[in-house]
């Protein structure tokens, strides 16, 4: 009888941990976010270097190259993201890429996703004399979970960066540009003139020389 009672409370374990086993499986297959889920966000933020224009003075144009370039962390995974990428020209805003809208004027061609280091252009046109402020920035941000197993409302940690550059167009004291057409017929009339006096020396030294000669 003791053994008959043994051998069905060692079944009763049995099937008692082969339903706690199959439970455990089955929550870690229906929630596999658990193990790959931050709860902890990323505060390492994108780098942004603007290479043109520089904090300089440029003259006689009325135009300047925008060009910059934003790389993303290796720390990063697919909870960190850049969300838009903008610039502001005297307050007036205009945005190059949208992560919401994909591929705009002067990004990458991608979409929705940027690559790891991504270089962006713009030509800034229409600059009147005097000085102007440029902003860039990079909106980003990074999801995180703190609240793990309710993991569907993620809490945003945003890290924007922004870099600004103030630049002056002016055009006083530039030397004027001449037309290549200009250019040698200048040349020759610089070169004739040398000739001709050239002459007018040499014949003049000539006659000297004879002057002396005859009252020598």
């Amino acid at each position: 009888m003791k053994k008959k009672a043994s051998a069905l409370l060692l079944l009763l374990v049995f099937l008692f941990s082969e339903a706690f086993l199959f439970q455990f499986v089955g929550l870690a297959n229906a929630n596999p976010v658990y193990s790959s889920t931050p709860t902890e966000p990323n505060k390492d933020p994108p780098v942004l270097t603007v290479q043109s224009p520089s904090n300089a003075t440029y003259w006689n144009i009325n135009e300047v190259l925008l060009k910059f370039k934003v790389t993303q962390p290796d720390s990063w995974n697919e909870s960190s993201m850049i969300k838009e990428v903008r610039y502001q020209l005297d307050g007036e805003l205009v945005v190059i890429w949208d992560g919401n809208h994909g591929t705009l004027h002067g990004a990458p061609s991608v979409n929705y996703y940027l690559p790891q280091t991504s270089d962006f252009s713009a030509v800034l046109r229409g600059l009147c004399k005097g000085q102007h402020t440029l902003q860039v920035t990079v909106l980003a941000e990074s999801n995180y979970f703190p609240n793990l197993p309710d993991y569907k409302f993620p809490s945003i940690y945003t890290m924007n960066v922004s870099k600004t550059v103030i630049f002056t167009i002016d055009a006083n004291d530039v030397i004027p540009e001449f037309p290549s057409w200009v250019i040698l017929p200048i040349f020759v009339i610089i070169t004739l003139v040398a000739v001709f006096y050239s002459k007018r020396f040499s014949s003049r030294l000539r006659r000297s020389w004879l002057i002396d000669g005859y009252s020598g």
